[in-house]
């Protein structure tokens, strides 16, 4: 019977541990998540849709591949304060503003407008920000209008 409740007690303080490190992270806000794992480094865009390809030829993965190849090194950051800053592959920085509104959109407030992102996420290792996008094709001189999202680790 001892050995029973020693058992039982284990067990049950093992379970308790594992949980109070997992529940931790599941208590971040997006926020704290944000700010706490910036700068975030571009890591690959996924195309989820074509909208309309104009006559394009490009497939999904030439679109994928330019995207890619436009954006590597690219990174944002969030700050405590409600500002951030993005930083180009070519050094150029773009600072602004932003906030979770109360429909969880994530907004970005630049001087001259205002962008809001609906379809967005981010965990202790991962934000993706989805939106509409548009690449050009060099052959037939037209733009692409396609959804995807940006994938920052």
């Amino acid at each position: 019977m001892k050995l029973r409740i020693l058992l039982i007690l284990f067990f049950g303080i093992n379970v308790l541990s594992c949980t109070n490190k997992n529940s931790e992270e599941e208590f971040k806000t997006k926020s704290e998540l944000l700010s706490e794992k910036s700068p975030w480094v571009y890591s690959h865009y996924e195309l989820l849709e074509i909208i309309d390809s104009y006559g394009s030829e490009l497939t999904e993965v030439e679109i994928e591949n330019i995207n890619n190849e436009e954006n590597e090194g690219w990174t944002v950051s969030f700050n405590t304060d409600g500002t951030g800053y993005s930083k180009s592959p070519s050094n150029i920085t773009n600072e602004w503003k932003w906030k979770i509104d109360t429909n969880e959109n994530l907004v970005f407030i630049h001087p001259n407008d205002t962008t809001t992102y609906a379809d967005w996420n981010v965990n202790s290792s991962q934000l993706y920000i989805a939106f509409e996008s548009i690449t050009y094709d060099e052959q037939i001189k037209v733009e692409v209008l396609h959804l995807g999202k940006n994938v920052f680790e």
